[in-house]
């Protein structure tokens, strides 16, 4: 398949150097490799819902897990196997997708469809369609839900358990979908009661019908007896109810719906779609409504057209898109907090949706008034038009993603020296512990990187068999089974950032395994002789009490408003030059 070229590139790309995941990429492939074992995973990712911590809320449900631990396997279960597994899926995504389109509307939307959907999937990006980051893996499965309520709508109900599975992986995968979809659940509930119960057809038909509602009923139940069994067996109330809670009381005040009508505008943006990536270099929402008010208006027009035309499956195309838009408009109205763009990325699925049914309606009404000698001309100048445009932005894709990057490929830089030093120590058994046999608590302090550096030495130990555990803080993100308390522990091993490395140099029973500066030593003595600088400047400043937030995070204290110029140019220099990371073994220590 010609759209799946650009994602085979990117994944061939990633083969080389190896990629160390972090952060919420370690998290997820830590579940992942849960899969199939005595302890599965029943929640999604954890997410900003309630307080960072043991009591923080996850995404509603595993099924991204799921569905990537076969491919994960198949690629042969490390790092690189995850973005195999995620392109893998993203491709099925976009080949349900075109089958759905020519269920609709025959070759011809297809082919018309196609370079749209061409075009959605480069927007986005060879990054973010292999990177199995939960807010990125559902923007191609989104368009597959899309298409398959409006096939429902249609009365094809066949496609149902393909649509319940494709809503399923949204919702579960990320909470901005929850809203959407569930809505459009119910739409959809509405739309095959009335075509088996209203619209009654021949016998065998009526048959096929119940046959198609009883599976999707099943395939919903299977997919979310996880969730709901972690909800039921949780004495205390479990994630399900904290999302409840979280949500039906917000911290903040939302945005409102003059705000989310004006960033649902911004981003349906067709030209941005064409030139633009989606997400590189955009860290919020918003932008100019212009582009995608006329849209809008083209839409309006295009429905007028498909109203006079009489044209049934126009019609409910264009009833769905009144819906989802009156639904985007209301969800991100209820965005509180930074409108970061991963909040609402399935804006871009909605506008594809616009562009496509536009067209669709323009070549409709051509096709309607045209000369019955000129319409197969026509056809037939749509058609290689629409395959050249189809291999244009392919290409353009492919391109582009032969030089895709891992996610913060320092991070990955700094592991490759760490992972292998320790796990070596670890084997060698000449550091406490037990080596194979022993079991470790592993504690880090990464503020600059979110615990980053310290979840992926977690992850790699995992990965390489050995017992490890987190403090119970970190429960929600390295799973409740591999919580380990300092009595249960053999030995402790601590990954120290920056000026944290003197302080753990300071602990007699703590000894230095590994190490890395990227920077190396005169790139560090730099580093130092800014460090003391700027200590001297905020002193100068009357800044005294910034100097603690300036030794453990520098990229965080660059954004602090009334600093000058100069002083931002030093933070800078340093964040640039990175700090140096250093891992530990000792006896495990108690820990706050």
């Amino acid at each position: 398949m010609l759209l799946a070229i650009p994602l085979v590139m990117a994944v061939g790309v990633l083969r080389e150097p190896r990629w160390y995941p972090s952060v919420d990429d370690a998290q997820t492939e830590l579940r992942v490799r849960d899969v199939w074992t005595a302890n599965p995973p029943l929640t999604g990712l954890g997410g900003r819902i309630g307080v960072y911590g043991p009591d923080q809320g996850s995404h509603p449900g595993p099924l991204s897990f799921w569905s990537l631990s076969g491919f994960y396997r198949l690629f042969g279960a490390d790092s690189w196997a995850l973005h195999a597994a995620t392109a893998s899926l993203n491709i099925i995504a976009t080949g349900l997708t075109l089958w759905l389109l020519r269920r609709r509307g025959g070759l011809a939307l297809l082919l018309g469809a196609a370079p749209v959907l061409a075009a959605l999937a480069h927007a986005y990006g060879g990054y973010a369609l292999t990177l199995p980051w939960n807010p990125y893996m559902p923007v191609l499965w989104w368009m597959v839900f899309l298409i398959g309520v409006w096939s429902l709508l249609c009365g094809d109900l066949p496609v149902l358990p393909v649509t319940v599975f494709a809503g399923s992986f949204c919702m579960q995968t990320h909470i901005s979908y929850v809203g959407l979809v569930g809505a459009l659940a119910g739409l959809s509930v509405v739309a095959v009661a009335y075509w088996i119960f209203v619209r009654r057809r021949d016998g065998r038909e009526w048959r096929r019908s119940i046959t198609s509602a009883a599976l999707g009923t099943a395939v919903g139940a299977v997919l979310w007896f996880p969730p709901v069994a972690e909800q039921i067996t949780r004495s205390q109330g479990g994630n399900l109810d904290k999302i409840v809670r979280y949500f039906g009381n917000p911290p903040e005040e939302p945005l409102g719906l003059g705000r989310g009508l004006g960033l649902v505008l911004a981003n349906l943006n067709p030209w941005h779609l064409l030139t633009e990536p989606v997400i590189d270099g955009r860290s919020f929402l918003g932008g100019p409504t212009l582009s995608g008010a006329l849209l809008l208006i083209a839409w309006a027009v295009a429905v007028i057209v498909s109203w006079r035309l009489r044209h049934g499956a126009l019609l409910r195309l264009h009833v769905l898109l009144a819906v989802v838009l009156e639904l985007g408009v209301a969800s991100v109205s209820r965005i509180f907090g930074p409108t970061w763009v991963y909040l609402a990325l399935w804006v871009w699925g909605i506008c594809a949706m616009l562009v496509i049914a536009v067209g669709w309606s323009m070549c409709a009404l051509v096709a309607k008034v045209a000369p019955d000698d000129a319409r197969h001309r026509l056809a037939t100048a749509g058609a290689v038009g629409a395959v050249a445009a189809l291999v244009f932005v392919t290409a353009q894709f492919t391109v582009d993603a032969a030089s895709v990057s891992v996610f913060q490929p320092e991070l990955s830089e700094a592991s490759a020296e760490l992972v292998p030093k320790t796990i070596e120590a670890l084997d060698q058994g000449a550091v406490p512990g037990g080596g194979r046999d022993g079991r470790y608590l592993v504690t880090w302090h990464d503020p600059q990187y979110l615990g980053g550096r310290g979840f992926t030495l977690f992850n790699e130990l995992d990965r390489e068999g050995f017992d490890v555990g987190a403090p119970e803080f970190f429960q929600g993100a390295v799973t409740r089974h591999r919580v380990l308390g300092p009595e249960e522990a053999t030995a402790g091993i601590h990954l120290a950032v920056g000026s944290d490395i003197e302080t753990w140099n300071a602990e007699p029973s703590y000894r230095q395994i590994a190490s890395y500066d990227p920077s190396g030593p005169t790139g560090r003595a730099e580093y130092e002789r800014l460090r003391a600088e700027v200590a001297v400047e905020l002193e100068a400043e009357g800044r005294s009490e910034l100097t603690s937030l300036f030794r453990e995070n520098p990229a965080a204290f660059r954004y602090e408003d009334g600093l000058s110029e100069e002083l931002r140019e030093r933070v800078d220099r340093m964040v640039e030059l990175g700090s140096p990371v250093a891992v530990f073994v000792g006896p495990p220590l108690p820990v706050d």
